[in-house]
């Protein structure tokens, strides 16, 4: 009977410990998530990185730029972007195109 009864507690020890695990790895992907969403709003983009992201020329960003139809800033003559702020123009083109 005594074995029986160490079989259980060990099974139990087990389960407990693989419980645990799964949690402390759920709670790891989620910070993972956390950070990476985090971070990514304070990248900084190039004329590609931005033309990939919305779908369109490079050309075409070029122009929204130079003509201040997009955020962008220059750093040492050349375009970049704050993917936060591209973020926040794209919510506004979107309220926009939702009042017509």
């Amino acid at each position: 009977m005594g074995n029986f009864f160490q079989k259980n507690n060990v099974h139990a020890h087990c389960r407990l410990k693989l419980e645990n695990f799964v949690l402390f790895c759920r709670d790891l992907a989620l910070m993972a998530i956390n950070m990476s969403a985090s971070s990514s709003e304070g990248e900084i983009l190039t004329i590609k990185q931005v033309a990939d992201f919305l779908k369109v020329t490079e050309r075409t960003i070029y122009r929204l730029a130079a003509a201040k139809k997009i955020p962008a800033f220059k750093v040492g003559g050349t375009w970049r972007f704050s993917r936060a702020e591209i973020n926040q123009w794209i919510q506004r083109q979107q309220k926009e195109d939702g009042k017509m």
